[in-house]
């Protein structure tokens, strides 16, 4: 063993060390001379710490003496005698950062959004035109029925309402388009020959019908208020129409009365101010969707509540109309000279 020529503090000291056995302790335990040639290191490092203001980044490498070299693991500020003060300008970079990522993720949230939007109007847009060109498909076809039929028979009646259209012809015989309701449909499917064939008919929305057969007895399926007006006059129905409610009627007598209730307003007003004391109308049709059309014995005829498309369609043949009716969906036929 070799003394050490220094004079540190933790270094074994020779002339404090007088006996050899206590050497031999030492060797087994160098905690033994403790406070005689072996001291402990105080605690407090800023009795050792540099004095300097240098401010040092995380990584970084430094060397204080007496120590050992060491790497910046984190700052701190006026710990001891350092005056390290990066800590803030980490947090402000951090912050930095971090903002910049919420509006990048703000932007990417915002695109994503426009995205779902815009494929959402477009599947949209594709069921509309779906919708548009199955009704078309099926107003084709309806039309398409009708004619058939009417250039081989006589038609006495003819009613558009719901999803069907229905037709009866002078030699008791009838057709029509699917959706016809049930009830009615039970009524004529399978009658007998025998029995008085039907006149008249008229068909709506929710199941509505009334139908007249040609022995005077007629059967219909509507609101209370229509059952009473039909049930209390002796005077024979012309024609019936069902409109957009369930309580929505009218009813033309074969006299050129008149019976009604829940009306568009239009209409109301139309026959309020212009037909109330005339009592000559000769038909009414009432529609899903507020479309209506009326005529009058001297050959005047008026209609609205339909699309421009429409209108514009009718408005070509205006002066030959004769008769009009409506269905669900914007269907609706027209009969003209």
């Amino acid at each position: 063993m070799h003394a050490s020529s220094s004079k540190r503090e933790d270094a074994i000291v020779p002339e404090k060390c007088r006996y050899v056995n206590v050497a031999h302790e030492i060797f087994k335990n160098p905690r033994v001379h403790t406070g005689a040639g072996y001291y402990r290191r105080e605690n407090d490092l800023s009795i050792s710490l540099p004095n300097f203001s240098t401010k040092l980044r995380i990584g970084d490498r430094i060397h204080v003496m007496g120590y050992a070299d060491a790497t910046i693991k984190s700052t701190i500020i006026e710990y001891g005698h350092y005056n390290v003060n990066c800590l803030d300008n980490e947090l402000h970079r951090i912050q930095a950062e971090k903002y910049k990522l919420q509006q990048m993720l703000l932007v990417f949230e915002e695109e994503r959004e426009r995205e779902r939007k815009q494929k959402e109007e477009e599947e949209e847009a594709r069921r509309v035109r779906a919708k548009r060109k199955a009704e078309d498909d099926a107003a084709a076809e309806r039309a398409k029925q009708i004619k058939l039929e009417q250039d081989s028979k006589k038609v006495v009646s003819m009613g558009c309402g719901g999803s069907s259209t229905i037709i009866l012809y002078e030699n008791g015989t009838w057709a029509c388009t699917a959706g016809l309701t049930k009830l009615l449909y039970n009524k004529l499917n399978g009658r007998q020959k025998s029995l008085p064939s039907p006149t008249y008919v008229s068909v709506g929305s929710q199941d509505r019908y009334y139908v007249h057969f040609a022995d005077g007895k007629s059967e219909w399926v509507g609101c209370e208020a229509m059952s009473k007006d039909l049930k209390s006059s002796s005077r024979a129905v012309k024609t019936i129409a069902f409109g957009e409610r369930w309580d929505s009627y009218f009813v033309v007598f074969t006299d050129g009365g008149y019976s009604f209730n829940n009306i568009p307003y239009v209409l109301s007003d139309l026959i309020q101010n212009k037909r109330k004391s005339k009592g000559d109308l000769e038909c009414v049709s009432l529609g899903p969707n507020g479309e209506y059309f009326m005529s009058a014995k001297n050959g005047r005829s008026w209609w609205g509540g339909m699309n421009a498309d429409d209108l514009a369609r009718i408005n070509t043949v205006q002066n030959d109309i004769v008769y009009m009716d409506f269905g669900d969906n914007g269907a609706y036929l027209a009969r003209y000279t």
